[in-house]
Protein backbone atom coordinates (compact mmCIF):
# COMPACT_ATOMS: atom_id res chain seq x y z
CA UNK A 1 0.00 0.00 0.00
CA UNK A 2 1.50 3.09 -1.27
CA UNK A 3 1.49 6.59 1.15
CA UNK A 4 -1.45 7.86 -0.96
CA UNK A 5 -3.36 5.44 -0.36
CA UNK A 6 -2.63 5.12 3.25
CA UNK A 7 -3.70 8.70 3.81
CA UNK A 8 -6.97 8.06 2.41
CA UNK A 9 -7.49 5.35 4.13
CA UNK A 10 -6.49 7.20 7.85
CA UNK A 11 -9.24 9.89 6.69
CA UNK A 12 -12.31 7.66 5.90
CA UNK A 13 -11.70 6.29 9.17
CA UNK A 14 -11.58 9.73 11.13
CA UNK A 15 -14.71 11.11 9.52
CA UNK A 16 -16.59 7.59 10.23
CA UNK A 17 -15.42 7.65 13.92
CA UNK A 18 -16.63 11.26 14.07
CA UNK A 19 -20.18 10.40 12.22
CA UNK A 20 -20.54 8.07 15.28
CA UNK A 21 -19.80 10.00 18.15
CA UNK A 22 -21.94 12.74 16.36
CA UNK A 23 -24.91 10.89 16.13
CA UNK A 24 -24.37 9.59 19.51
CA UNK A 25 -24.39 12.77 20.92
CA UNK A 26 -27.65 13.50 19.01
CA UNK A 27 -29.43 11.23 20.52
CA UNK A 28 -28.27 11.82 23.71
CA UNK A 29 -29.75 15.29 23.65
CA UNK A 30 -32.86 14.21 22.44
CA UNK A 31 -33.38 11.80 25.86
CA UNK A 32 -32.01 14.60 27.40
CA UNK A 33 -34.71 17.20 26.29
CA UNK A 34 -37.12 14.52 27.04
CA UNK A 35 -39.78 15.46 29.72
CA UNK A 36 -39.46 13.10 32.72
CA UNK A 37 -42.68 10.51 33.48
CA UNK A 38 -44.61 12.01 35.84
CA UNK A 39 -47.99 10.90 37.82
CA UNK A 40 -49.59 14.14 36.34
CA UNK A 41 -48.95 12.68 33.06
CA UNK A 42 -50.16 9.79 32.87
CA UNK A 43 -53.39 8.32 31.99
CA UNK A 44 -55.37 5.31 32.80
CA UNK A 45 -56.52 2.43 30.98
CA UNK A 46 -60.20 2.12 30.77
CA UNK A 47 -60.17 -1.52 31.52
CA UNK A 48 -58.24 -1.80 34.56
CA UNK A 49 -56.29 0.46 37.19
CA UNK A 50 -52.55 0.64 35.32
CA UNK A 51 -51.43 3.73 34.62
CA UNK A 52 -49.54 4.13 31.42
CA UNK A 53 -46.89 6.70 30.86
CA UNK A 54 -45.55 6.72 27.34
CA UNK A 55 -45.77 3.61 27.33
CA UNK A 56 -44.35 2.70 30.27
CA UNK A 57 -46.84 0.88 33.06
CA UNK A 58 -47.20 2.24 36.49
CA UNK A 59 -48.74 -0.15 38.75
CA UNK A 60 -50.29 1.48 42.20
CA UNK A 61 -48.34 0.34 45.16
CA UNK A 62 -50.90 -0.74 48.35
CA UNK A 63 -50.07 0.49 51.55
CA UNK A 64 -48.74 -2.49 53.77
CA UNK A 65 -51.33 -4.34 55.89
CA UNK A 66 -51.25 -3.16 59.73
CA UNK A 67 -49.42 -6.04 61.85
CA UNK A 68 -50.62 -4.59 64.98
CA UNK A 69 -53.62 -3.14 66.85
CA UNK A 70 -53.78 -0.40 69.33
CA UNK A 71 -55.34 -1.41 72.64
CA UNK A 72 -57.45 1.69 73.43
CA UNK A 73 -59.67 0.51 76.72
CA UNK A 74 -59.70 -2.73 78.56
CA UNK A 75 -62.59 -3.25 81.02
CA UNK A 76 -63.39 -6.34 83.09
CA UNK A 77 -66.05 -8.78 82.45
CA UNK A 78 -67.13 -9.96 86.51
CA UNK A 79 -69.71 -12.66 88.15
CA UNK A 80 -71.03 -11.94 91.25
CA UNK A 81 -72.84 -14.09 93.57
CA UNK A 82 -74.14 -14.61 97.59
CA UNK A 83 -72.96 -16.70 100.33
CA UNK A 84 -74.62 -16.82 103.51
CA UNK A 85 -72.94 -17.60 106.71
CA UNK A 86 -74.34 -16.81 110.51
CA UNK A 87 -73.51 -13.76 112.19
CA UNK A 88 -73.61 -14.34 116.23
CA UNK A 89 -73.18 -12.03 118.94
CA UNK A 90 -73.32 -12.13 122.90
CA UNK A 91 -76.43 -9.64 124.02
CA UNK A 92 -77.74 -8.80 127.49
CA UNK A 93 -81.57 -9.91 127.40
CA UNK A 94 -84.27 -9.17 130.15
CA UNK A 95 -85.74 -12.22 131.81
CA UNK A 96 -88.66 -12.93 133.80
CA UNK A 97 -87.65 -14.46 137.20
CA UNK A 98 -88.98 -17.35 138.12
CA UNK A 99 -92.55 -17.64 139.83
CA UNK A 100 -92.53 -18.94 142.98
CA UNK A 101 -96.11 -19.78 143.85
CA UNK A 102 -98.66 -20.41 141.21
CA UNK A 103 -101.46 -19.79 143.57
CA UNK A 104 -100.24 -16.92 145.20
CA UNK A 105 -101.20 -18.59 148.51
CA UNK A 106 -99.25 -15.64 150.37
CA UNK A 107 -100.72 -12.87 148.83
CA UNK A 108 -103.98 -14.86 149.06
CA UNK A 109 -104.23 -14.91 152.77
CA UNK A 110 -102.79 -11.72 153.68
CA UNK A 111 -105.18 -9.64 151.58
CA UNK A 112 -108.24 -12.33 153.55
CA UNK A 113 -106.57 -11.09 156.26
CA UNK A 114 -106.49 -7.27 155.77
CA UNK A 115 -109.61 -7.24 154.26
CA UNK A 116 -111.39 -9.18 157.08
CA UNK A 117 -109.77 -6.75 159.73
CA UNK A 118 -111.66 -3.80 157.41
CA UNK A 119 -114.66 -5.84 157.31
CA UNK A 120 -115.32 -6.44 160.78
CA UNK A 121 -114.69 -2.63 161.48
CA UNK A 122 -117.64 -2.19 159.65
CA UNK A 123 -121.51 -2.12 161.07
CA UNK A 124 -122.34 -4.00 163.75
CA UNK A 125 -124.03 -7.30 164.72
CA UNK A 126 -124.98 -9.62 161.89
CA UNK A 127 -123.80 -6.79 159.65
CA UNK A 128 -120.65 -6.78 161.15
CA UNK A 129 -120.37 -10.34 160.83
CA UNK A 130 -121.38 -10.29 156.41
CA UNK A 131 -118.90 -7.52 156.13
CA UNK A 132 -116.44 -9.36 157.40
CA UNK A 133 -117.36 -12.31 155.51
CA UNK A 134 -116.97 -10.10 152.31
CA UNK A 135 -113.52 -8.32 153.39
CA UNK A 136 -112.19 -11.52 153.77
CA UNK A 137 -112.92 -13.08 150.16
CA UNK A 138 -112.21 -9.41 148.43
CA UNK A 139 -108.96 -8.85 150.03
CA UNK A 140 -107.71 -12.99 149.44
CA UNK A 141 -108.80 -11.68 145.45
CA UNK A 142 -106.80 -8.77 145.93
CA UNK A 143 -104.15 -10.25 147.37
CA UNK A 144 -103.75 -12.85 145.14
CA UNK A 145 -103.77 -10.28 142.35
CA UNK A 146 -101.22 -8.27 143.41
CA UNK A 147 -99.35 -11.12 144.61
CA UNK A 148 -99.57 -12.78 140.75
CA UNK A 149 -98.98 -8.90 139.74
CA UNK A 150 -95.51 -8.96 141.38
CA UNK A 151 -94.30 -12.09 140.62
CA UNK A 152 -94.59 -11.44 136.73
CA UNK A 153 -92.90 -8.02 137.04
CA UNK A 154 -89.97 -9.37 138.89
CA UNK A 155 -87.09 -9.59 135.76
CA UNK A 156 -83.59 -10.32 135.79
CA UNK A 157 -80.79 -9.38 133.62
CA UNK A 158 -78.51 -12.11 131.72
CA UNK A 159 -76.57 -12.83 128.37
CA UNK A 160 -77.15 -14.97 125.54
CA UNK A 161 -75.75 -16.11 122.08
CA UNK A 162 -77.66 -14.91 119.20
CA UNK A 163 -77.65 -15.91 115.67
CA UNK A 164 -78.60 -14.54 112.18
CA UNK A 165 -78.25 -15.70 108.97
CA UNK A 166 -76.15 -12.61 106.73
CA UNK A 167 -74.98 -13.01 102.92
CA UNK A 168 -71.83 -12.07 101.98
CA UNK A 169 -71.00 -10.83 97.85
CA UNK A 170 -68.19 -12.38 96.20
CA UNK A 171 -66.65 -11.65 92.46
CA UNK A 172 -64.79 -12.80 90.25
CA UNK A 173 -63.37 -11.57 86.98
CA UNK A 174 -64.43 -13.87 84.12
CA UNK A 175 -62.84 -11.92 81.07
CA UNK A 176 -62.11 -8.94 79.50
CA UNK A 177 -63.54 -6.22 76.63
CA UNK A 178 -61.09 -5.05 74.95
CA UNK A 179 -61.44 -1.67 72.46
CA UNK A 180 -58.42 -1.49 69.97
CA UNK A 181 -58.04 0.55 66.56
CA UNK A 182 -57.05 -1.20 63.45
CA UNK A 183 -55.84 1.14 60.95
CA UNK A 184 -58.62 3.64 61.25
CA UNK A 185 -61.20 1.46 62.13
CA UNK A 186 -62.34 0.82 65.80
CA UNK A 187 -63.45 -2.73 67.21
CA UNK A 188 -63.91 -4.90 70.45
CA UNK A 189 -62.95 -8.20 71.37
CA UNK A 190 -63.79 -10.41 74.26
CA UNK A 191 -60.71 -11.69 75.87
CA UNK A 192 -59.73 -14.14 79.07
CA UNK A 193 -56.98 -12.60 79.64
CA UNK A 194 -55.83 -8.67 80.22
CA UNK A 195 -53.72 -7.88 77.02
CA UNK A 196 -50.71 -5.45 76.84
CA UNK A 197 -51.12 -2.03 74.64
CA UNK A 198 -50.81 -3.53 71.46
CA UNK A 199 -52.90 -7.08 69.78
CA UNK A 200 -51.16 -8.81 67.08
CA UNK A 201 -52.90 -8.88 63.55
CA UNK A 202 -53.11 -12.02 61.31
CA UNK A 203 -55.01 -11.78 57.57
CA UNK A 204 -56.37 -8.72 58.63
CA UNK A 205 -58.18 -9.88 61.87
CA UNK A 206 -56.65 -9.88 65.14
CA UNK A 207 -55.58 -12.19 67.55
CA UNK A 208 -57.02 -13.11 70.67
CA UNK A 209 -54.89 -15.36 71.88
Amino acid sequence: MDKTSLIALSAAGIIGLSGVGFGAYQAGARQADRPVATVDDAHYDGLNDDVFVDDIVIEPVAPPAPTLAHVLKVEPITRSWQVPREDCHVVEVQRQAPITSEHNTTGTLLGAVVGGVLGNQVGGGNGKKVATAAGILAGGYAGNRIQDNQQRSRTYTTTELQCSTVYDTRSETTGYTVTYLLGDERGSVRMDHRPGDTLPVRDGQVVTR
